[in-house]
């Protein structure tokens, strides 16, 4: 789509000096026609959402003999919006009478036929102008016919580029001020998805036209992926500029049904309907709206409608299964774009949103086939280039299977660490399949993407997504690897088990399930599987939940989709999880699970949750106490007062410090910013004095960035290994990604000879990066060093050696050497193998030369229930 630095074509349309004189006539003969004035009235009702307005002074227009064809255009344009079709076709025949091959005029029938129900007329219409504009092309000289023409190539499916380079660019290159090229580039920039250009080509045209709906709306289609704010800002311009402006409303609906506002998004639809009551696509939206709310008579109704003016409309079943997508119904939303594909076997859309349905929905042979289909036959759609792109990339992975789980990882990291990703899920499935008393059916898919972009375009379609860390479609579940977060830290264990629970609730209610309660059941048992897991209650979650900012459980959708801030966002995750938690406390888990059922069978989660706890103003009332009980549980005995509602707090000296102190001293953020001063100031004994109260108060804070790490630093410094040891303990049971705590911990552990403090350590380690060598060495020297060691013990040392050479360490020789040592004891043929490797990279290894002589030199031991083989019997003649 990018048009910078191409050679641009010369203006394809001259007009022949003898036209000159049938112009001067045209213009004579029609000054008696309605003023331009009186046009640029019109429109500017028509941009208003006056339709009514606009189409009467048509009506005045039109009746004079030589009307121009703008004024038909706008006729047409009010007749199509209002959704009078059929009035819309009688004046394009009328129209055709003065201005036979106009090309805005037919480009506006276009779609005046189409939805009266005749796409072929429309389709043979839009071709004959491209057989004039070819034959005659002195007929469309201006620039805004270059653009219509162009339109018309586009409607009727032609390339792309050559659209864009032929016939908008030039246009808009001779008119910098074409609105009409503006909207045909911006359009076609949309509909391939190339968000940059449309974006980019939006902004220049309302320099020109600051005000004008379309183009607001455009630009805010072109920003809703990266710039939310901005997107949502021009939308309510757009819709003060024309309250009655059906794109964005439609928008609006789309957007209140993917955030399960069902009362918002049909106050949308009815404003749609008030402006047309045919519109196919509102109805084809209230279809969907009847399919969230289990009402299958109000979707085939709906669906009808939606068809009325136009049986074999491929866009209507189109638009209802990309919207049951949106909400995660896949399997729906697949059959709904079959059913479209059917219609019309060629629907580009429908092909594409198929594709992607069918990869989330695992069925990866289909799914991959069509994308190739769908980029062949448009190379310009982003989403197909993207994905086609990513499938080329995605041949450098490959395949674990077990009987339950199909895993998707690049062949290195599967090597290194593909068997814990297996063993946790198989764990997550017996946990959580005997506490819901649901099993998939099949196996589900995993894929855990190195690149963060390649995780993006395999969930969305479309680069971006930063922050997100996993998706779960259903029996597909998509997860960043630890090498695409780009140095930030996360606990992959706790990831994939949350994204598992998510499978369950998911395909346990048939995709029903709201998701305020499907995040808060996987929070919930990411801390049921480990307390260090999930979202925890922190001083800024204690601080919003007292200050009342805790959303009524009746309304707790809006909170993830109402949220104000990336605070509030977090605080929506751990409401939903302390929502769930607080039902199983109180009303046990078999009411969790009848909850659950009662949703899978379309009840909706506010009538579950009274029939199974009681009338919801009572359950609001009594959760918000509870809320507050768990956020005044945490540091009860300190001040927590906003510092910015105090007096400015010094960073240094300590001094400093210590002197704002007096007025409070027991200020926990306060006594956190004098410690910290004081160890820069390298005064470690005050500073271990106030470190220790600080963790003995609020003992729940815990990691790398947690008062725990400046006490073990303080304890180092002052030779005190045993506080410090005591302290760094402390923290890593209470946090799920303090390497550096971990870290610590290995190191004093293989300093003391502790193994099952280095073993458990090393666990944490990995849970949270196992692309790094230090945890797999550290483990496996440790037992390799051993004087003895159990078999358990030796056999997670050798899964760790081989998880060392699985990452291509440079020191290859010493991670086969390290191999062969504690293969020694148990496998004598592959610890001389290993050896044998060690000394191919490095032939004079003295230390591996040892142990093969010693491997060889060993007197051989029947293995257990092995008998010795008997000598061969000699047969004589």
């Amino acid at each position: 789509m990018k048009s910078a630095g191409v050679q641009r074509s010369p203006p394809l349309f001259v007009l022949p000096k003898a036209c000159f004189l049938l112009s001067l006539f045209i213009i004579a003969i029609g000054a008696g026609s309605p003023s331009r004035a009186d046009y640029e009235s019109a429109f500017a009702a028509y941009q208003a959402g006056e339709y009514d307005e606009a189409l009467k002074a048509t009506d005045e227009a039109v009746r004079e003999r030589f009307a121009e064809a703008r004024w038909w255009r706008l006729r047409l344009d009010c007749l199509a919006t209002l959704g009078r079709y059929d009035d819309g076709v009688k004046a394009l025949g009328l129209a055709r009478r003065h201005h036979y091959v106009d090309a805005g005029l037919l480009v506006a029938g276009y779609e005046v036929l189409r939805q009266s129900g005749d796409p072929k007329g429309a389709q043979e219409m839009l071709a004959e102008l491209l057989r004039y504009a070819q034959g005659s092309p002195f007929r469309f000289n201006m620039p805004d016919d270059h653009v219509w023409v162009g339109r018309a190539a586009a409607l009727l499916g032609g390339d792309a580029r050559e659209i864009l380079e032929g016939f908008y660019d030039p246009a808009l290159k001779n008119d910098p001020n074409s609105r009409t090229a503006y909207l045909a580039i911006g359009a076609l920039a949309l509909a391939k998805d190339d968000l940059g250009v449309a974006a980019e080509n939006y902004r220049a045209a309302l320099k020109v036209f600051p005000d004008d709906p379309d183009l607001l709306f455009g630009l805010a289609q072109a920003l809703e992926e990266d710039e939310e704010e901005e997107s949502a800002a021009l939308l309510k311009l757009t819709l003060e500029h024309n309250p009655r402006h059906l794109g964005a409303l439609q928008y609006i609906a789309e957007e209140a049904l993917g955030q399960e506002d069902y009362t918002g998004a049909s106050a949308a639809l009815d404003k749609i309907a008030a402006v047309n009551p045919h519109h196919a696509r509102h109805w084809a939206l209230r279809a969907v709206l009847a399919h969230l709310q289990a009402d299958s008579f109000g979707e085939w109704f709906c669906r009808e409608r939606a068809l009325e003016t136009w049986d074999d409309n491929p866009e209507v079943d189109h638009l209802i299964g990309e919207k049951l997508s949106s909400a995660y119904r896949f399997a729906e939303g697949a059959k709904y774009q079959r059913r479209a594909l059917k219609i019309d076997p060629q629907y580009l859309p429908a092909r594409k949103q198929l594709a992607q349905d069918l990869l989330r929905l695992g069925d990866e042979a289909e799914g991959w086939r069509l994308v190739n289909e769908v980029q062949t036959s448009d190379p310009y759609d982003v989403v197909a280039f993207n994905l086609a792109s990513l499938k080329d990339r995605l041949q450098n992975y490959t395949l674990l299977e077990t009987p339950h789980f199909r895993l998707h990882m690049e062949r290195r990291e599967a090597a290194v660490y593909g068997p814990r990703v297996l063993a946790l899920l198989e764990r997550a499935r017996k946990t959580l399949g005997k506490k819901y008393g649901w099993l998939p059916p099949q196996p589900v898919t995993v894929e855990i993407l190195t690149r963060q972009q390649d995780f993006a375009i395999r969930t969305f379609g479309l680069p971006g997504g930063d922050g997100i860390l996993g998706v779960c479609f259903g029996m597909v579940i998509t997860a960043n690897s630890p090498a695409a977060l780009a140095g930030r830290t996360n606990n992959w264990e706790a990831t994939l088990w949350h994204e598992y629970c998510h499978v369950v609730t998911l395909e346990q209610t048939h995709h029903r399930i709201p998701r305020w309660l499907s995040e808060g059941i996987s929070v919930y048992e990411e801390r049921q599987a480990d307390p260090t897991w999930g979202d925890r209650l922190d001083h800024d979650l204690r601080r919003m939940i007292l200050a009342g900012e805790l959303t009524p459980v009746s309304m707790l959708n809006d909170a993830f989709r109402k949220s104000r801030s990336a605070a509030h966002f977090n605080l929506a995750y751990y409401e939903a999880s302390l929502v769930v938690q607080y039902l199983v406390e109180k009303h046990g888990h078999e009411t969790l699970r009848r909850i659950l059922s009662d949703v899978a069978a379309g009840i909706p989660i506010n009538e579950a949750l009274a029939l199974r706890v009681g009338e919801l103003a009572g359950l609001d009332k009594a959760f918000d106490a509870y809320a507050r009980a768990t956020a005044d549980a945490y540091g009860p005995k300190v001040d927590w007062t906003d510092p910015k509602e105090l007096p400015a707090l010094p960073r240094e000296p300590a001094s400093s410090v210590a002197a704002w102190l007096k007025d409070r001293p027991n200020h926990y953020l306060g006594r956190l910013r004098y410690a910290q001063a004081l160890a820069s100031e390298k005064q470690w004994t005050q500073a271990r004095e106030v470190l220790t109260a600080l963790v003995a108060d609020v003992p729940q804070w815990a990691g790398d960035e947690s008062p725990y790490t400046l006490l073990a630093r303080a304890q180092h410094e002052l030779k005190d290994l045993a506080g410090q040891r005591k302290t760094l303990e402390q923290s890593a049971e209470r946090s799920a990604d303090a390497l550096e705590t971990y870290r610590n911990l290995i190191e004093l552990a293989i300093a003391e000879n502790d193994g099952a403090l280095v073993e458990a350590n090393v666990e944490r380690y990995l849970a949270v990066q196992p692309l790094e060598e230090l945890p797999y060495r550290s483990l496996a020297e440790f037992r390799a060093a051993a004087k003895s060691t159990t078999t358990a013990e030796r056999k997670s040392a050798v899964a760790a050696a081989r998880s060392l050479l699985a990452l291509e360490p440079s020191d290859r020789s010493g991670a086969h050497f390290l191999l062969a040592q504690l293969l020694h004891v148990d496998d004598d043929d592959e610890a001389k193998r290993q050896a044998l490797l060690a000394l191919e990279e490095t032939p004079r290894f003295r230390d591996a030369q040892k142990l093969l002589l010693a491997i060889v030199d060993k007197p051989k031991t029947a293995k257990p229930n092995e008998t010795k083989p008997r000598p061969p019997t000699m047969v004589l003649p």
